[in-house]
C-alpha cells in the first residue's frame, strides 16, 4: 500500500503587522479596564494612578518609530535631542549606533510624558524604578500588556507587540515609500527584509480594490 502524502500546512512568511485601527481598539480596551480598576475600593484591588495606561504611549511610540522592544526598554531621556529632533540608539541589533528622526507624532508623545532626569527611562509604570531595570522583565511586562488587551479587544489575529514595528514598515510601504526608505527607517540589515513589507502593502491594496472592483 502507498502512504498518503499530505501537503504541509503553509505558514505565511509575511510580517504580522499591527494596524492603527487595531491599536486604537487595544488602547480603548486598556483605558476601560484601567477606569474600572481605578474605581474599585482599595479592598477590592484598586490600582495606582497611571498603572496599565502608562503602556499606551509606548505602543504608539513603537508604531511611529519602528523601534525594537529592547531599544525602547533602554531609552533614557538623555537619548532624546529635541533641538536636533533626533533619538539616539546606542545599542541596536547590529551592534552599531544609529539615530531616528523625531517626527511630529513622536514629539507629541514625548512631550505628553513627564520628563525626568537625563538618566531616567522614558517609558515606565508608576512602580518601576527610574534608572535601573531588567530589560527582559520590562519587555515581558510591555509585551504581556499588549497581548492581554489585544485579546480583551476581541482582535483574533495573533499579533504581538513586535507587530508595531511591522506596522511601521507596512505603513511606509502603503504610502508608496521605496524599500530603501523602509530599510533606512527600520534599520534592516538586508533590503530583502524591507521588500517583504511591499508585499504586505499589496495585500492591503487588493482589499481596497476589491471594494471597488469586486463582485
Amino acid at each position: 500500500t502507498r502512504l498518503e502524502v499530505r501537503p504541509k500546512e503553509e505558514r505565511s512568511k509575511l510580517p504580522r503587522d499591527v494596524r492603527p485601527d487595531e491599536l486604537e481598539k487595544i488602547c480603548a480596551s486598556m483605558r476601560a479596564d484601567y477606569e474600572e480598576k481605578r474605581s474599585r475600593p482599595v479592598s477590592r484591588g484598586r490600582i495606582r494612578e497611571g498603572e496599565i495606561i502608562w503602556a499606551i504611549p509606548a505602543f504608539w511610540f513603537a508604531l511611529y518609530t519602528g523601534m525594537r522592544l529592547g531599544e525602547i526598554a533602554r531609552l533614557r531621556w538623555r537619548h532624546i535631542d529635541f533641538k536636533r529632533k533626533l533619538i539616539y540608539i546606542y545599542e541596536q541589533k547590529s551592534g552599531e549606533e544609529s539615530t531616528i528622526p523625531i517626527t511630529g507624532k513622536v514629539e507629541e508623545i514625548l512631550l505628553s510624558l513627564l520628563k525626568g532626569c537625563p538618566d531616567d527611562f522614558v517609558f515606565k509604570s508608576p512602580q518601576m524604578k527610574t534608572t535601573v531595570r531588567s530589560e527582559d522583565d520590562f519587555g515581558k511586562t510591555l509585551s504581556g500588556l499588549f497581548t492581554r488587551y489585544r485579546r480583551k479587544a476581541g482582535i483574533e489575529r495573533r499579533v504581538t507587540f513586535h507587530g508595531t514595528r511591522h506596522g511601521h514598515c507596512t505603513l511606509l510601504a502603503e504610502a508608496g515609500k521605496s524599500p530603501y526608505v523602509i530599510q533606512d527607517s527600520a534599520r534592516h540589515s538586508s533590503i530583502k527584509v524591507s521588500m517583504g513589507y511591499v508585499s504586505v502593502a499589496k495585500q492591503h491594496l487588493r482589499k481596497e480594490l476589491e471594494d471597488v472592483f469586486g463582485a
